[in-house]
């Protein structure tokens, strides 16, 4: 099947992470949008997830996956924001 892994940081030039907090609140984001992940996280990459969709996925679908991450991502930031 078809594997695509993401690497989640608050700032991408400085490399600043969110310390596995965001993948602590993600998964349960993406599930109540019907979106299932591979959880990741370790000392180094605190805060990543993998993609696992069937691997005939067609570019509709993928579109759809990018919007659900998108919404899910935003809301679980929300969330770590004071």
């Amino acid at each position: 099947g078809l594997l695509v892994g993401m690497e989640l940081v608050k700032d991408r030039s400085a490399g600043t992470t969110f310390n596995g907090a965001l993948i602590r609140e993600l998964p349960n984001e993406l599930l109540s949008r019907d979106c299932w992940i591979y959880q990741g996280g370790s000392a180094h990459y605190p805060d990543n997830l993998l993609f696992g969709p069937a691997f005939v996925i067609n570019e509709s679908e993928i579109d759809q996956l990018v919007a659900i991450a998108r919404a899910a991502l935003d809301a679980a930031v929300a969330k770590l924001s004071p």
